[in-house]
């Protein structure tokens, strides 16, 4: 068997990526603003940063009377007089990004501004939209800060009487405002392995020193992992081989301050409408960031075989 905690080349492959938010590049196709009613709004704002990405993009909408609706690459709104920037407010650094006509999920399209870059925890970024007559719509995030991953706290593993429920509490310190929750599990053969993640929401609750404790349900998480596993190996994307637990992991997708999310489970669509979240002078709509914290331990020696798993 590999060595624990490598991972073959094929993991990535089936790594199911997490999706925060759309942009709300669908969602925001018909906003319809009246300017005469919201005099010094320039531009509508739909975007975030991700400390996990390089990739980075924003949607902007021109305040208007009238829907944006642009049917075609040769519209006349299919150009835009805007500019767009962000500063690294840490270090005075301004970037200006790339405009790009992209097609929505409607079919029509919207203007998308995009830029590659490197953000960092706990740093504040500007961001302003400038219109050639001088105005500028701008908005600020800090990305959230990311706790030591050594810092976790793993309770005892509980065993009910006969051993066929398994569970522990996980506490990861300085978290109270997050979108999800994803358990990681690493599957490992003799020359191959890969990681699955089973799907936990904003279950939990917060601690009295500001960070969250949740109860990983190890049995009920294996029938969901060996399922993934299984299909894959009936997919041919992984040899039908024996394939044991070697690995255990938590990923939290951290938010920035201003996206106030209400407690429970998130109706994304809901989020991306717009007036539901706004963080934009001289206009509407909203721009965070979302950061990630990740830490995995060895479980290979402790209960793998206890979960149904030959090694």
């Amino acid at each position: 068997m590999r060595r624990p905690g490598t991972i073959g080349p094929r993991w990535a492959a089936v790594w199911w990526a997490a999706v925060i938010l759309a942009i709300g590049f669908a969602a925001c196709d018909d906003t319809i603003i009246d300017p005469f009613r919201n005099e010094g709004r320039i531009f509508t704002v739909y975007g975030f940063l991700d400390q996990t990405e390089r990739d980075h993009a924003v949607r902007v909408v021109p305040v208007a009377r009238t829907p944006e609706r642009i049917e075609s690459t040769t519209d006349r709104r299919a150009e835009i007089d805007a500019r767009v920037f962000s500063t690294n407010l840490e270090t005075g650094d301004r970037l200006q990004w790339t405009h790009d006509l992209v097609q929505l999920a409607s079919g029509r399209y919207g203007h998308v501004f995009r830029a590659n870059f490197a953000v960092a925890p706990a740093t504040t970024y500007l961001l302003e939209i400038e219109r050639s007559d001088g105005s500028v719509t701008s908005a600020e995030t800090t990305l959230p800060f990311t706790a030591d991953p050594s810092l976790l706290e793993l309770g005892p593993l509980v065993f009910n009487a006969d051993s066929t429920i398994i569970q522990q509490d996980v506490t990861v310190p300085l978290v109270n405002n997050f979108w999800e929750i994803r358990a990681r599990y690493l599957f490992e053969s003799d020359d191959d392995g890969v990681l699955l993640p089973v799907h936990y929401g904003r279950r939990g609750s917060p601690t009295e020193g500001g960070g969250w404790t949740v109860t990983f349900d190890y049995t009920s998480d294996m029938v969901v992992a060996r399922d993934s596993l299984n299909e894959l190996i009936e997919r041919g994307i992984l040899p039908n081989t024996d394939y044991g637990l070697t690995m255990v992991g938590i990923q939290i997708r951290l938010l920035d301050d201003a996206w106030e999310i209400p407690p429970g489970e998130i109706d994304v669509d809901d989020l991306a409408q717009p007036g539901r979240l706004s963080n934009v002078e001289n206009g509407y709509g909203f721009w965070g960031s979302v950061a990630t914290f990740r830490n995995d331990w060895d479980v290979a020696s402790e209960f793998s075989q206890q979960l149904g798993n030959p090694f």
